[in-house]
C-alpha cells in the first residue's frame, strides 16, 4: 500500500484521501510524462544538499542521503525553514550537510513521499513509527494518509497499540527527533512539535481514536484477557474499564485485568507484591469492576479472596451482592462509584471488528479511497508541467 501527494515537495488534497493520481499510467497503458520528483530521487545529479541521518550523534551508522532545496523546501515549513537559514550556501560543488537524528529508513520513507508522490505503508508499527518523523517535519498530509490506513488496519489485535501509540504522541514524547548543521559546529536545534495543536481536530485522528474504542468495547472479553491490555498506562487503563458499552459476560473478567495490570506494574516499578503497592498503582481504577454484578460465587473466589480490596470494602461489598440490610453506608472511597451499573455493548453487527483485507482487484487503487480516472492528456500535461517547473527552478 501507498501514500500519494500531488509532487515535487508539495503534499496536497490526494494526500488527504490518498488517492494516486497517476496509479493508471503506473499498472495501465496509458503513458505519462516523469514526475521529476521521481527522477530526482536517490540521485546526486543538481543535489546541492546532504541529509545525513542516523541514530548515532556522531554520525557513525547514519545514512548519507543527497536532497534537492527546491524541491524539500515546499514540503512543509520546518524544511523551508531549513532552507531558509542557509540561503546562498547551496551549490552542487558545495552541499552543506544537515544531520538528522531519527532512525533513517523512516526519514527515507518522508523524502520517498516528498518526492515521488508516495511512500509504502507495509505494516501497522512501520506506520507508527514513521507518525511522529512526518510529524516533527510537519508534513500534516503525511500524517493523516498514515491516520487512514491505520483505521483500515485496526482490529482486535492491534486497537490497544495504536490507542495507546495515539495517547502518547505529544510533544514531550517526540523530542529526540532533530536537525543539526555541520556549519554551525553540529549545533542542534528543536522545531516545535504540532500534532496536539494541528491534528487534535482532525477528522480522520478523531474517526480513527473511536474506531479502536468501538472495537475494544465489542471484543472486551478478548482484549482484557490479552498480555497487550497490561502494557498501557493507568489513565488509558482507567478510560477503558469505565466504559459503559465494554461487552463482557462477567465482571470477573474485568477484575483479574485490573489485578494482572497491578501486578505488572509492581514488577515494572520495582515495587514488592504487597496489597498496599497494588491498590498504589491502581489507584481510582481499582473501583471500575462493577462489583455489584458478580454473583456470590464468583465475588468469594475472585475479590474477597485477592489482597486488592480491603476487609472493609470486601465486607461491605459482600453483604450488599447477599442483599444484608445492616451494611447500608459504603465506606467513603466507594460512594459515587459504578459498582452496580449495568453493561450495555452496542448490538453485535454495528462495528466491524476485523482488519480490511484487499482484493487482487483493489491492489491498483488507491491506498485510502478508490481510483481516480484521469484522461491521458490531463495526466502527460500535469507531469509536462511539473517537469518544466523543475528545469526553470534548476536553470535559475
Amino acid at each position: 500500500m501507498t501514500v500519494s501527494s500531488n509532487g515535487y515537495g508539495m503534499p496536497g488534497k490526494s494526500g488527504l484521501n490518498g488517492s494516486k493520481e497517476n496509479s493508471l499510467s503506473r499498472h495501465g497503458n496509458v503513458p505519462s510524462a516523469p514526475s521529476p520528483g521521481l527522477v530526482l530521487f536517490n540521485n546526486e545529479e543538481q543535489a546541492d544538499l546532504i541529509f545525513s541521518v542516523g541514530l548515532d550523534s556522531k554520525g557513525k551508522d547514519g545514512w548519507r542521503i543527497p536532497a534537492h532545496s527546491f524541491v524539500v523546501s515546499g514540503a512543509s515549513p520546518v524544511f523551508r525553514g531549513i532552507i531558509e537559514k542557509y540561503a546562498g550556501s547551496y551549490s552542487v560543488e558545495k552541499k552543506p550537510e544537515i544531520t538528522v537524528f531519527c532512525q533513517p529508513e523512516l526519514f527515507h520513507y518522508m523524502l520517498s513521499y516528498i518526492y515521488k508522490n508516495e511512500t509504502p505503508l507495509t505494516s501497522v508499527t512501520n506506520t507508527l513509527n514513521l507518525i511522529p518523523v512526518a510529524n516533527q517535519f510537519m508534513l500534516h498530509d503525511l500524517i493523516r494518509c498514515c491516520l487512514s490506513y491505520l483505521k483500515q488496519k485496526v482490529c482486535p489485535e492491534n486497537a490497544l497499540e495504536i490507542l495507546s501509540f495515539m495517547r502518547k504522541l505529544s510533544p514531550s514524547s517526540m523530542s529526540s527527533i532533530k536537525y543539526s548543521s555541520q556549519l554551525e559546529n553540529n549545533g542542534s536545534g528543536l522545531y516545535p512539535c504540532l500534532f496536539d495543536t494541528v491534528m487534535q481536530g482532525d477528522y480522520v485522528l478523531n474517526e480513527l481514536v473511536v474506531k479502536c474504542f468501538d472495537i475494544i468495547d465489542a471484543n472486551a472479553e478478548e482484549i482484557l484477557r490479552s498480555d497487550s491490555i497490561e502494557g498501557l498506562d493507568q489513565s488509558l487503563l482507567l478510560e477503558i474499564m469505565s466504559r459503559d458499552t465494554l461487552s463482557l459476560t462477567s465482571e470477573m473478567t474485568a477484575f483479574d485485568c485490573l489485578l494482572n495490570w497491578a501486578s505488572q506494574q509492581c514488577l515494572k516499578r520495582r515495587l514488592p507484591l504487597t496489597s498496599e503497592n497494588k491498590r498504589q498503582v491502581l489507584e481510582s481504577g481499582l473501583y471500575s469492576a462493577r462489583y455489584l454484578l458478580m454473583t456470590v460465587d464468583d465475588f468469594m473466589k475472585g475479590p474477597y479472596s485477592s489482597d486488592l480490596l480491603s476487609q472493609e470494602e470486601k465486607n461491605y461489598l459482600f453483604s450488599r451482592l447477599r442483599k444484608d440490610p445492616c451494611l447500608d453506608i459504603p465506606p467513603k472511597q466507594l460512594v459515587g462509584r459504578k459498582l452496580d451499573v449495568l453493561r450495555k455493548p452496542r448490538p453485535q453487527g454495528s462495528v466491524k471488528t476485523t482488519c480490511d483485507c484487499k482484493s487482487k482487484k483493489r491492489r491498483n487503487e488507491s491506498a485510502i479511497g478508490g481510483p481516480r480516472k484521469k484522461s491521458a492528456s490531463k495526466k502527460i500535461l500535469n507531469g509536462l508541467s511539473g517537469f518544466m517547473i523543475c528545469v526553470i527552478q534548476l536553470l535559475d
